[in-house]
């Protein structure tokens, strides 16, 4: 990372322990990444987006409360809210 530039602020939230505890050792092993929060639901990553302003958010395609589609609801709302935050949704599911 070239000295005095920012690093990208990221935001994950994802209901599987795994997957969250994998994909935050990743983000902090990368030089340039600053990991801002991690959420287990919905309504957290929600609360934590607001909080810490990130530039990126990696969220699951599936969280609780519902088990619907509250990451792809979350990147909707995002595009119309604050569409300069990047946006990857990941599933397990086919």
């Amino acid at each position: 990372m070239p000295d005095g530039a920012a690093a990208i602020r990221v935001v994950v939230g994802d209901d599987s322990a795994l997957i969250r505890a994998g994909l935050a050792a990743m983000l902090r092993a990368e030089p340039g990444v600053e990991l801002v929060g991690v959420g287990n639901d919905g309504n957290e990553l929600g609360e934590l987006i607001a909080k810490a302003r990130p530039d990126v958010v990696v969220t699951d395609l599936r969280m609780p409360p519902s088990g619907g589609r509250e990451g792809i609801s979350l990147a909707a709302r995002l595009r119309g809210s604050d569409p300069h935050i990047g946006v990857v949704v990941l599933s397990q599911y086919v």
